[in-house]
């Protein structure tokens, strides 16, 4: 008997066997619960969340109407389980100071201030519940707290509610920023008068605003997604490649680059670009327009070096009406000699026939030179010699023979057609030799590269004097057959300092259009009847002249 009892064991008041199998699954039992409130104590315990429970001394039934619950919670509701990180949130050292505290206790916490929580919490059953809530401290400073509920129930009652909160104060504090950064960036980059675009590192455009929509002529939808290097211009065989070098290690690069626009055209443009790593690499460009500045800097330079070679003109003339002056006396001293020798000689009867020829034409030729001579002294003369009556077929055979338009061997014929008289006209013969002085220039200009020796025949200048189209009006036309005048040409021609020739002044036909003007004439210009241009210019005739 005692061996039997000695191989089943003790035991207990119960009757179970001390040792046995039923012990030993309940001391496992027991192990596994005391681990398992352990786990459970060190994860409350070591949360970085405030984790709390809130009881009520006995279950509150589920059928009772949801405001009932609610009040229920708020007044007999007390902490019956925490963490420190709860304690130290309303204040305590440590979750043994909190531990039995009604809800009414907890003044400085948002629970103090529930609003519907317990109701809607109660109207939903107790299901899980997530909500913000904001709480003042005691130095009254906000702080942002993300909020899960929810209840443990049973049948038909529920007696616990356990909440955790995290504290996001920090992360709202940076999403304020971080919208506030964004507004910034938003106002400062659609506002910008200059160009703004982001390229990722691949150069395509990520983003732009409404600057540089309106500098590339295109919408934000058109620009996303371009490749830059199919606006930026660059005159090296290895594109970009060398620079984008350089702005990497350099960190950025400011300079002017040429930007070719949506619709092809060019435009000049001051960039400043900036390389960052962040994102798999960005490039962030700002772009100015300085096209018009360029523009209105060449047109500076241009009419510096116009003005510097008018005065370099105005020079040459004052040289010119010296030169003139001074060769006057030695052509007036050969004409005397040749004219003395020749008088001489024939007192003598001893010259023949052939040298008395040869004397009077050196002295018919320095007769010549001085009259071509004092015909340029007069043209470079600065002064107003005043309206005379003169000749208008004279004043045209003049400029002709003074320019050398009709000597041999010139590729461009140049023919007049000139009025029978009267070919009077009130003008200052200087001043209008200088207007047609202009107008065959620019009839030759027009012809050159057309007078080539393979030519089929040589281009022609024809020069015209006839009646005016109104009464008591003498005209000149001077046409040429060149190719004519171009819309853009035609618009400008009498603009100052516009030219289609690479080393004109622009300023021959503004400056003969004020002349004619001054004269109580017009100058215009119509096509050639077949090809090229045909200028006109009108001047009054002498009042005893005009036909009653």
């Amino acid at each position: 008997m005692e061996e039997a009892l000695s191989q089943a064991g003790d035991r207990d008041a119960a009757g179970r066997v001390i040792g046995g199998p039923e012990s030993r699954q309940l001391d496992l039992l027991h192990r596994k619960l005391r681990e398992s409130e352990e786990r459970y104590r060190m994860f409350v315990e070591h949360a970085l969340d405030a984790i709390w429970c809130l009881e009520t001394p006995l279950p509150i039934d589920l059928p009772l109407p949801p405001e009932e619950q609610a009040r229920r919670w708020l007044r007999f509701g007390r902490v019956t389980e925490c963490n420190d990180a709860f304690a130290q949130r309303v204040g305590a050292k440590s979750a043994d100071q909190v531990r039995g505290l009604a809800v009414s206790k907890l003044t400085q916490h948002w629970i103090a201030r529930p609003g519907d929580t317990f109701l809607r919490l109660a109207e939903s059953r107790y299901t899980p519940q997530d909500r913000i809530a904001v709480e003042v401290d005691g130095e009254g400073e906000e702080r942002h707290l993300r909020i899960g509920l929810f209840g443990v129930i049973g049948p038909d009652i529920i007696q616990r509610i356990w909440i955790v909160e995290q504290d996001i104060t920090r992360q709202v504090i940076e999403d304020k920023e971080l919208r506030e950064s964004r507004d910034l960036y938003e106002a400062v980059i659609r506002t910008a008068l200059d160009g703004i675009c982001i390229l990722d590192d691949d150069l395509h455009i990520v983003d732009c605003n409404a600057a540089l929509e309106q500098l590339l002529g295109g919408t934000r939808g058109e620009l996303l997604g371009l490749d830059a290097r199919e606006l930026v211009v660059v005159t090296r065989r290895d594109g970009l490649e060398p620079y984008l070098g350089a702005l990497r290690s350099a960190g950025g690069w400011r300079g002017r680059v040429g930007v070719r626009c949506l619709d092809g055209s060019l435009r000049d443009v001051e960039l400043s670009v900036r390389h960052t790593p962040t994102s798999g690499g960005r490039y962030y460009c700002f772009a100015q327009d300085v096209t018009h500045e360029v523009m209105a800097r060449e047109a500076e330079r241009r009419r510096e070096a116009q003005m510097a070679h008018i005065a370099r003109l105005s020079t040459l003339g004052e040289m010119a009406s010296g030169i003139a002056h001074e060769l006057n006396q030695p052509l007036a001293a050969i004409v005397n000699y040749a004219t003395g020798a020749a008088r001489r000689l024939r007192a003598r009867g001893e010259a023949d026939d052939e040298l008395l020829r040869a004397i009077d034409q050196v002295g018919n030729q320095a007769r010549r030179a001085g009259g071509i001579i004092q015909r340029m002294r007069s043209f470079a003369h600065k002064g107003d010699g005043g309206v005379i009556r003169c000749s208008l077929n004279q004043i045209v055979e003049e400029t002709v023979g003074f320019l050398g338009l009709t000597s041999a061997g010139r590729r461009i014929r140049v023919e007049l057609d000139l009025l029978a008289e009267p070919d009077e006209v009130l003008a200052d013969p200087i001043r209008i030799e200088q207007v047609l002085v202009n107008l065959i220039r620019n009839a030759e200009d027009a012809l050159e590269g057309m007078s080539s020796e393979r030519a089929p025949r040589r281009p022609r200048i024809m020069i015209r004097t006839a009646m005016g189209p109104e009464p008591g009006l003498l005209e000149v036309q001077v046409e040429d057959e060149g190719p004519g005048l171009s819309p853009e040409a035609m618009a400008h021609l009498y603009t100052p300092f516009f030219t289609t020739k690479p080393s004109g002044l622009g300023l021959g036909l503004s400056i003969s259009a004020s002349i004619v003007h001054s004269h109580g004439g017009r100058l215009w210009v119509t096509p050639a009847p077949r090809t090229g241009a045909c200028f006109h210019f009108t001047l009054a005739v002498p009042y005893s002249t005009i036909a009653p």
